[in-house]
């Protein structure tokens, strides 16, 4: 077996309840995990990985927190970590090598020369290129699979025949190990994100490039929504890998997004504030999808009801006024009728079609999803 000669670190952290093994990852729940040293041939990566985020912080919760519900002590761990994050100089992702831009609470521990290896299939992370390796040909409960869930939508990319892209619809109650790995992740490349363990109410949408002439399968990004919520969020947080940036993935998932709130029969908005990336990337989304809308209509100069634009796009109004004052020239007349107790506000915007036309000629085309690909209806009961 490799690496028997075990450094002092290491065997610290065999006391600690190990990893799952293969078949467990995503199995949910809060189980007692068997200790590593009961396998006479453990291998050194089974001291060091962590599914189980609560591992190396359970300590510093206060026991009445963490007795109050599963809830409550994933809640006190993130409020915990955010006075304990440090930054990872560099993590090695599948076969790239990413310089980070933001603190992240992955254990000082864990990247002693300044550099995370993170495991591209169960998103498991280890200090040294040799355990990495030997973690994803023994020990990885998902090496070379599509990430934990349903495949919700596939297309194929057309400079890849052998390719496709993928959407897993992801649960963070029943594959919670797998969520608070990717949400840690992603904070190396986010600046406002606050939650990394609690992860049970969300909904992750994963998507993975799924190269099947090798068998494997590269996360590219992903998108998280709350699965109540009653501002009619239809996105908490969303992230592009720094390899996949500018290629159009960002405009896609917000696109999916959409979809996804159109087959719920409702309009959607993103969770606010939005940071300044995350907010010219909805401008350009929406200038984008209104401006399409607008020039399907016939008049040079024509009404335009905002609720019907909101029921036809899946944008919530607010967005849609707030698009349309933003584009230069294009609204010539705005008109508002209070609701009343038998007829809701109507708001009617006079349109230059003249110009949205001229407007979206200009605009940079938005890759947008394939609706008749989404294979997903709305869950009947939230969980």
């Amino acid at each position: 077996m490799l690496l028997r000669r075990r450094t002092a670190e290491s065997e610290q952290l065999l006391s600690q309840p190990a990893l799952k093994r293969r078949g467990q990852v995503g199995s949910g729940g809060h189980r007692p995990i068997e200790p590593a040293t009961t396998r006479s041939t453990a291998s050194a990566f089974s001291a060091f990985k962590r599914t189980k985020m609560s591992n190396f912080v359970a300590n510093d919760v206060p026991a009445k927190v963490a007795e109050v519900s599963p809830h409550g002590k994933w809640h006190a761990l993130d409020t915990e970590n955010k006075m304990q994050m440090q930054q990872v100089p560099v993590v090695e992702f599948g076969r790239f090598e990413i310089e980070t831009w933001y603190p992240s609470p992955y254990p000082t521990h864990m990247y002693p020369d300044n550099k995370l290896f993170v495991c591209e299939d169960c998103l498991g992370y280890t200090s040294t290129k040799r355990l990495l390796e030997h973690h994803r040909n023994d020990d990885c409960p998902l090496a070379k699979q599509r990430p934990p869930g349903r495949t919700i939508y596939e297309e194929a990319m057309p400079d890849a025949p052998s390719s496709s892209l993928v959407l897993v619809e992801v649960d963070g109650m029943t594959s919670s190990t797998y969520c608070q790995n990717l949400c840690l992740l992603a904070k190396l490349f986010m600046d406002q994100k606050t939650l990394y363990f609690d992860v049970s109410v969300f909904w992750f949408y994963l998507l993975c490039i799924d190269d099947k002439r090798t068998g494997g399968v590269h996360p590219v990004g992903y998108f998280s929504k709350e699965k109540a919520n009653p501002d009619q969020y239809n996105l908490s947080c969303i992230v592009v890998f720094p390899p996949y940036q500018r290629q159009g993935y960002g405009s896609l998932l917000l696109s999916l997004s959409y979809e996804l709130t159109k087959r719920e029969h409702t309009v959607g908005t993103p969770e606010k504030p939005l940071s300044a990336l995350g907010r010219s990337a909805y401008m350009e989304y929406w200038r984008f999808i209104v401006l399409t809308e607008l020039c399907k209509m016939g008049s040079s100069t024509s009404a335009v009801s905002i609720q019907k634009l909101s029921a036809t796009t899946a944008i919530k109004p607010e967005d849609i006024i707030e698009t349309l004052r933003a584009c230069q020239d294009l609204v010539v007349s705005e008109k508002t009728v209070r609701a009343t107790a038998k007829t809701p506000m109507k708001q009617t915007f006079g349109i230059c079609h003249v110009t949205a036309k001229a407007l979206l000629a200009a605009s940079r085309p938005v890759r947008l999803c394939r609706p008749r690909l989404l294979k997903w209806t709305p869950p009947k009961v939230l969980r």
